[in-house]
């Protein structure tokens, strides 16, 4: 609750410098095109209109449309300029000025975007918060990309798999059973229906360190300018073995906490090497290692299955080094919204 807290009370004060900062520059803008008489009042009540207008706009964009590849550029310039247009109206109703007197009071606004991302790139990124976009279904049902939903028959709650790469809001499935999971970690094979649900969008913390159980933010050992996130269950020191779908450190069983209570770690089948982490073969982690599991574990390329570790470490390590941070709220799409730190 307090690291929630924290991100909320920052988003704020984020908010707050970004309204300040429009009204500011607005302010300047009105002077600059002779508009009538101003008060801060009715630039603050202007910019807050404007806000909400754009915040409105993004939200119907996502809530209708499904970006592709090749619609997102198409999509990004038809949202930008309903919400400059939008802008313009409710300034040249505000102030009584002409759409060049609007244009010309808004112009001057645009100088708080630099300094909003300078901010962020020297700021909020590397110490606070970072936003991620999840690509792929080796953390299903916690993180998806995009992906198809079906009903679970074991449970009846909504199961899910990866869509094929050809993203469409409405496509043609291949009609062979594909492998789901539910929100009760069942898997299941059967066809899923045609639409195309868009990817989850989440927040990692920055100064948190991770804990058993977390979903860390790190860099692949492998390949290092790729960004995975994974759950941590072996921590530094600690020898970790997987046997029948339950997790094994230092020789005893460790519980799983209530909200994982289903979860089996299953191999992936057929794989053309044998897993680390295994009875047979457990992965002893060093002192600054740590060991990841998908949740997806049948289909999770996660520690249990990497060839190439970072210099100096184990092949089926996350180095300390690599950690970037911990996976604390899905905040996209509305239907997904939810704290990932318990």
């Amino acid at each position: 609750m307090l690291l929630n807290a924290v991100f909320l009370i920052s988003l704020f004060v984020l908010a707050s410098l970004a309204f300040f900062l429009w009204s500011g520059f607005l302010k300047l803008g009105l002077l600059w095109a002779k508009a009538r008489s101003n008060t801060w009042k009715e630039v603050f009540v202007t910019t807050a209109l404007c806000f909400a207008w754009s915040i409105f706009v993004a939200i119907a964009f996502g809530y209708c449309f499904t970006k592709t590849p090749k619609t997102e550029l198409f999509q990004a310039l038809l949202q930008s300029a309903i919400s400059l247009s939008g802008g313009l109206f409710i300034i040249r109703q505000r102030f009584q000025t002409g759409i060049f007197g609007a244009f010309a009071a808004w112009l001057p606004t645009n100088l708080c975007v630099p300094i909003l991302l300078l901010h962020g790139y020297f700021v909020w990124r590397p110490f606070l918060f970072q936003s991620y976009l999840v690509p792929n279904a080796t953390m299903a049902p916690t993180l998806i990309g995009p992906h198809h939903q079906s009903s679970c028959p074991v449970c009846d709650s909504t199961c899910r798999c990866l869509a094929f790469q050809k993203m469409h809001r409405f496509t043609r499935l291949d009609p062979q059973p594909r492998q789901m999971i539910c929100e009760n970690f069942h898997v299941s094979s059967h066809e899923p229906s045609a639409k195309v649900y868009e990817s989850d969008r989440f927040v990692a913390a920055k100064f948190v360190s991770p804990r058993r159980w977390d979903l860390m933010v790190f860099k692949s050992p492998e390949n290092p300018e790729h960004t995975e996130v994974k759950r941590l269950v072996g921590l530094p020191g600690e020898q970790v073995y997987i046997e029948d779908g339950q997790l094994f450190v230092d020789g005893l069983r460790i519980e799983r906490p209530s909200y994982l209570a289903n979860l089996q770690y299953q191999e992936i089948p057929q794989h053309y090497f044998s897993p680390h982490g295994s009875k047979e073969n457990p992965a002893q982690l060093g002192n600054d290692e740590f060991f990841v599991l998908g949740d997806f574990s049948i289909h999770a390329l996660d520690s249990r299955y990497w060839q190439h570790g970072a210099p100096g470490h184990s092949p089926f390590a996350v180095p300390r080094s690599n950690i970037t941070g911990v996976a604390i709220n899905v905040y996209w799409p509305w239907s997904r919204i939810r704290s990932l730190y318990k």
